[in-house]
């Protein structure tokens, strides 16, 4: 026990009550520390758990990105396929009408505005 030597050396009995206090002080401290450290451990969980939630987030949104992509992607070329299919016609035969020719225009148009190569 502390000051054990102290109360030795002045002729002074060991007092019960400072060995229950010396007690219950270390008691305390055992339990202030480990509650600390649990509550740093939990933190630290709570901060892991969030930072994957976060990490899986992002990755569901890119996924949903690159789908939506594909999807876009998919829808150009199947408009492009009919442009193409379109612009064939008017080249096997030629319009001989103003509409006609118009008509063409609007397809060679539609074609550079979504970059469908001309068949």
């Amino acid at each position: 026990m502390p000051f054990r030597r102290w109360f030795a050396d002045h002729d002074a009995s060991h007092p019960v009550a400072y060995s229950v206090l010396t007690l219950v002080a270390g008691v305390i401290a055992v339990m202030v520390i480990s509650v600390t450290i649990s509550v740093q451990a939990s933190n630290r969980a709570i901060a892991q758990n969030i930072a994957q939630e976060r990490q899986s987030q992002l990755e569901r949104e890119r996924l949903a990105r690159e789908l939506e992509v594909a999807q876009a992607e998919k829808g150009r070329l199947a408009l492009c396929f009919v442009v193409e299919t379109q612009q064939n016609v008017y080249r096997e035969a030629a319009p001989s009408t103003p509409a006609g020719r118009k008509a063409q225009e609007a397809w060679d148009y539609v074609a550079s505005v979504f970059n469908c190569k001309k068949g």
